[in-house]
């Protein structure tokens, strides 16, 4: 079978996305915020501040600010997480935001 010939269950073409939703303002409390689904695959973010930075940080200067990123990572159906911990993988993606500064 040629590549060309094969389709996917949903009848498209392996080089075709599903078509995206897209929607801006979805948070009330952000100052930006945007939703975008396209299949399974849900993202959701908001953008707030600038702010005070919290009390671990105030000693620090920097001239270029600070980016605080906060991940969370939901399947469904999903099973409660116990409490506020963060998966290593929520950590791993806070922290290689935050070093992006450009």
């Amino acid at each position: 079978m040629s590549s060309t010939a094969y389709r996917r269950p949903d009848g498209r073409a392996p080089s075709h996305l599903r078509p995206p939703h897209l929607q801006q303002g979805v948070l009330s409390n952000a100052q930006g915020s945007a939703y975008v689904e396209s299949g399974n695959t849900k993202v959701m973010v908001g953008v707030c501040g600038p702010r005070e930075s919290d009390t671990s940080h105030r000693d620090t200067f920097t001239p270029h600010g600070r980016i605080n990123v906060d991940v969370s990572i939901v399947t469904f159906p999903a099973k409660p997480k116990l409490g506020p911990r963060k998966t290593a993988e929520e950590t791993r993606l806070s922290r290689t935001v935050q070093s992006v500064r450009r």
